[in-house]
């Protein structure tokens, strides 16, 4: 296993024209969418709403003239097995069940240890979810689903990964709402191309559902893995990557919350969604046309979907909430409860692509990217989190890190001399270090693995 440069190491790191400091010890304490907004109250339960209660509008399925061909949305293995969830509104898009993917802990010492993952894949928010089903349907249903699959990246149990062998959770992204809707039988109206349609928007119910369960202890589908009640006094680790991210920007909180009151110190992890913030990138018609295109999300979302966003920011912001749907946006300036890391290329070629499509080069994208992980890393924010966030920046135009063995394991930010990989990164900030390693631009300091063309 690489040794941790970080044991008793006070790194100076230079970037461009700017030095920062993250000092160590050797003591071990760590999307996709486009109308008015009620700005609904994040923690109440009665929130969610059926627009349909007794639906004569076709569901999604029987109404679009596409013949689909899902996918597996995972890779089929026999590392985490599937649990299908029965609360009745865990549900995706279409209607199936929501599942989820688990692996008992290895070992005794990680008995009371847990890692969560919220599966990625991008979104839609009304019309545009026919294009979305006709095109990349496993996002929208469970129905082809394997019995296990794959761990990969911080779920790889290894040697190498020293969060591989606690228990782990693997939430499969079937709602196309970045994890926060609340809205049953949503009926998407007619357009010159598409006939009007029903659809489910539940991520918020299905995270929760899966919660709810692993808290009373599931067994897998298959009856050959049984999963401890979700309590005890280890970590738990909530992670996310790219529509996953986004739906850590929306829950953290939330679970920080609830695993607190199990027991538990949280831990958040987002990569792959931590945008420029707005204030960082350059006024100009680029700007304008970006916020006004992420106000039109906003507004579609919140229209069709009911997400549950973060409450401190639909608080802060009740009179222009549109922010609070900017991942970058919300955990820069309202994750309170858990420390928490992020992970952000900051050449990401997927998060980019509505930058460039607003009029921003990719180099202004990349300085403000990597402005925005900076004034992270030093509570610039608008709430005070529980520690520094911590920031890895690689320079790569890779947009996946977390669920990929080679960008988790093997790739590295130079730190003072020191090649750190994301997992020693994240390793050494859960055992109570402060972590900044962020690429200049043009790059410098990171040492690249292939890049891939995964979205989540």
């Amino acid at each position: 296993m690489q040794q941790n440069p970080w044991r008793a190491l006070c790194v100076v790191l230079t970037i461009a024209l700017m030095t920062l400091v993250a000092c160590t010890s050797d003591s071990n304490d760590g999307s996709g969418q486009d109308p008015n907004n009620n700005a609904p109250n994040n923690d109440a339960p009665n929130n969610d709403v059926s627009n349909n209660d007794t639906p004569s509008t076709a569901l999604l399925d029987e109404a679009l003239g596409c013949e689909p061909n899902p996918g597996n949305g995972v890779a089929p293995g026999d590392d985490l097995l599937k649990v299908t969830l029965d609360a009745p509104d865990a549900i995706c898009n279409d209607g199936s069940p929501a599942v989820i993917f688990v692996r008992r802990a290895a070992n005794e010492e990680n008995q009371n240890n847990w890692v969560f993952h919220l599966q990625g894949g991008g979104g839609c928010g009304g019309a545009d979810c026919a294009q979305r089903w006709c095109g990349r349907n496993e996002k929208m249903t469970s129905t082809a689903t394997p019995p296990g699959m794959v761990g990969k990246g911080i779920m790889r149990r290894s040697p190498q990964n020293t969060l591989g062998d606690a228990n782990q959770v693997f939430l499969y992204y079937c709602s196309s709402d970045n994890w926060s809707g609340r809205a049953t039988d949503a009926v998407i109206p007619a357009t010159e191309d598409t006939p009007d349609f029903r659809l489910h928007f539940r991520g918020d119910a299905i995270h929760n559902a899966a919660l709810d369960a692993l808290e009373a202890g599931v067994t897998s589908d298959d009856g050959t893995v049984q999963m401890p009640p979700f309590e005890g006094d280890g970590f738990a680790l909530w992670t996310g990557t790219s529509g996953g991210c986004h739906g850590v920007a929306h829950t953290a909180d939330r679970f920080a919350a609830r695993a607190s009151t199990q027991g538990f110190s949280p831990f958040i992890v987002c990569d792959a969604n931590y945008g420029a913030n707005p204030e960082f990138l350059p006024d100009g018609p680029p700007l304008e046309a970006f916020l006004e295109e992420r106000a039109g999300r906003f507004e579609l979302t919140d229209q069709f979907a009911n997400a549950n966003r973060d409450q401190s920011c639909m608080e802060a912001l009740s009179d222009d909430p549109f922010l609070c749907d900017l991942p970058g946006y919300v955990l820069g300036n309202h994750v309170t409860q858990a420390p928490l890391f992020i992970r952000m290329d900051l050449a990401d070629p997927s998060i980019s692509d509505s930058y460039l499509a607003a009029g921003f080069s990719i180099e202004e994208f990349a300085q403000g990217v990597r402005a925005s992980l900076l004034a992270a890393s030093q509570s610039q924010g608008t709430e005070t989190p529980p520690r520094p966030v911590a920031v890895y920046g690689p320079a790569c135009q890779q947009h996946v890190g977390l669920t990929n063995d080679d960008w988790f394991l093997e790739a590295t930010v130079n730190v003072n001399g020191a090649e750190v990989t994301f997992h020693d990164a994240v390793v050494a900030w859960m055992g109570g270090r402060d972590v900044v390693a962020v690429d200049t631009t043009p790059p410098s300091l990171s040492t690249c693995s292939t890049t891939t063309d995964e979205t989540d």
